[in-house]
């Protein structure tokens, strides 16, 4: 069983590796002045800035998101200075974050091999030292109070012009794995000469972490309460499956519990390779045997449902805490089971010469998806009956946030959990690219997804029904309180 999990993590990552990158161009640019007086980073500066402009959703109307003038002047004198590629990162990092859009990024933004060997975690309450290289777990589960003299809270703060972020636990999942990589910290001058860093604690205690390759970091955690609760729980509900999605009937609870951890199946790992493997029957068929262990979603969803009906499920518990996304196709298929007609957001499309050659490298008709825009669609399904409870938390994000941004608006089910990293509308669809003269890459949004409560566009959060946030306290005894909520609610029924 655990052969067969990791078989699905590599053929996702494998799938995701073989994304079709766009390298970006421009006449118009490439033609001016100061493109061809510019270094390296200054050339491909002129050419995110303009990529951004003409492809964007964002700069689809007449209101731009912020000044692009003085955005080209001030970065490009910053770029004449620039030496590095890490340091050309961070100043293009810095731009894209201005968009408040998760879905733009650079890929290579801190992709130095120099780490600090820690993980966080974040609460209302403060930020914890979760995981440390090994020899230094005394510190373990402490309150950070102050990094190098500076406030916690400051240097939060220093870290968010850094950030693609949607919305506040966003920034907190980002500021999380940001603050591992040792640029950042450079970049916006919170670390000391030696690049080291000095953690002051609540109780006063203090350590001092320096960067170290990733090939010697050997993070540890105690792995006591929450964490290994989870670890064990989910090994148990897992039981029957191990792959992006399975389901467990839990005993004399008449509950199906479904854990959807990645909106992906074998027919959408499929079209995510198939640009590669297209001019090749003996490739193409070599991924589609490897993809038969990977079930497809519809063919799950009905088998699921078929013993829920023959069990007299009474209600759907849908976790989506590990999920961050994938193709918004399977949601789809999902809430078709729960409901006859549903409304879904409405899609803007960014036209663009970068989306067409995007979706032509796909293999796909862009003129056809440029024109897609479906806004409600009816089930031929059987529709459950029962109750229907998704689950939520900080990680949840892109197609699995749509998820429960479609159930909230469309009245399915009752929503529980922490607040999550999702923007109910939002940026997404995203397209990968690179610059020519400096090989960096990154992502960029092609669409804008507006929820089906168009009213509520401008909230960039959906609060549970039943808020039960995921705190430090939690983790450290080892107690989820979503599930208990679950597993007692059914002892009320």
């Amino acid at each position: 069983m655990k052969h067969f999990y990791f078989l699905f993590l590599l053929l996702l990552s494998l799938c995701t590796k073989a994304q079709k990158t766009i390298t970006y161009t421009s006449n118009e640019v490439e033609q001016s002045k100061k493109y061809i007086q510019g270094n390296k980073f200054q050339k491909d500066f002129l050419l995110y800035v303009d990529m951004l402009k003409q492809s964007h959703p964002a700069f689809a109307n007449k209101g731009m998101p912020f000044n692009i003038d003085s955005t080209l002047t001030a970065g490009y004198k910053q770029c004449k200075k620039c030496k590095e590629q890490a340091e050309f990162s961070v100043i293009l990092q810095e731009i894209a974050a201005k968009l408040h859009d998760g879905h733009t990024s650079i890929s290579s933004n801190y992709s130095t091999d120099e780490m600090y060997p820690m993980y966080l975690f974040i609460d209302d309450e403060g930020v914890y030292l979760k995981s440390v290289q090994q020899g230094f777990e005394t510190h373990l589960n402490k309150k950070i109070v102050k990094v190098n003299g500076n406030t916690i809270s400051r240097v939060c703060d220093s870290f968010r012009k850094t950030i693609s972020y949607g919305n506040e636990w966003e920034f907190r999942k980002m500021f999380k794995n940001t603050t591992q990589s040792l640029q950042p910290w450079k970049e916006l001058g919170l670390c000391n000469s030696d690049s080291s860093i000095v953690l002051t604690f609540l109780d006063g205690d203090s350590l001092k972490l320096r960067p170290l390759s990733k090939r010697n970091i050997h993070l540890k955690d105690k792995l006591e309460g929450f964490a290994k609760a989870q670890i064990l729980r989910r090994v148990q509900l897992l039981r029957q499956g191990n792959t992006p999605f399975s389901y467990t009937l839990i005993p004399g609870k008449s509950t199906c519990y479904l854990l959807f951890d990645q909106c992906e199946d074998r027919n959408t790992l499929l079209e995510k390779s198939y640009w590669k493997v297209q001019h090749s029957d003996s490739l193409k068929r070599e991924l589609e045997k490897n993809l038969l262990r990977i079930p497809v979603f519809s063919d799950f969803l009905n088998q699921m449902f078929q013993t829920m009906k023959d069990s007299s499920i009474q209600t759907l518990v849908i976790d989506v805490r590990q999920n961050s996304g994938g193709n918004s196709r399977l949601c789809n298929e999902l809430l078709m089971h729960l409901k006859k007609e549903l409304k879904l957001p409405t899609v803007y499309i960014r036209e663009s010469n970068l989306a067409h050659e995007h979706y032509k490298a796909l293999g796909k008709d862009s003129i056809a998806w440029i024109n897609a825009n479906p806004q409600t669609v009816y089930s031929d399904k059987d529709i459950y009956e029962g109750n229907v409870i998704f689950v939520q938390g900080e990680r949840t994000f892109s197609s699995a946030g749509l998820l429960i941004t479609e159930a909230v608006d469309n009245g399915i089910g009752t929503l529980i959990g922490d607040y999550a990293s999702y923007t109910p509308s939002h940026y997404g669809d995203i397209i990968y690219w690179s610059l020519p003269n400096t090989q960096t890459t990154g992502t960029i949004s092609n669409r804008y997804f507006l929820r089906p409560a168009a009213e509520k566009a401008k909230e960039s959060y959906i609060k549970p029904d039943v808020l039960l946030p995921a705190t430090f306290k939690d983790y450290i005894k080892g107690y989820d309180p979503c599930w208990d909520w679950i597993i007692n609610k059914q002892r009320s029924n």
